[in-house]
């Protein structure tokens, strides 16, 4: 998520329908961030967060049975994009 966005205007909204977060720093994006610092956040708001080291390790550490929603920045969306194989053309 980029610093000039708040958290809780982010989580709030959803926090009774998240059962964790998984926080990353988003790569090459001096304005984003650090997924400490969005976890901490989250966590303010009483959600379970975790800070993880990237996109790869974030999404190995859900279940294949659950929703993921990757959001906060369109810069991590192209970064899920690309890591996936799916950008568009």
């Amino acid at each position: 998520m980029l610093e000039t966005r708040k958290p809780d205007d982010i989580f709030m909204p959803l926090k009774n329908l998240i059962s964790e977060i998984f926080t990353i720093t988003i790569p090459d994006q001096v304005a984003s961030l650090s997924a400490q610092e969005l976890s901490e956040g989250c966590q303010g708001l009483g959600i379970k967060a975790t800070a993880k080291s990237s996109l790869s390790e974030a999404l190995s550490a859900t279940s294949k049975s659950e929703f993921v929603v990757i959001c906060g920045s369109l810069y991590l969306a192209g970064h899920a994009l690309l890591l996936n194989d799916t950008l568009p053309e």
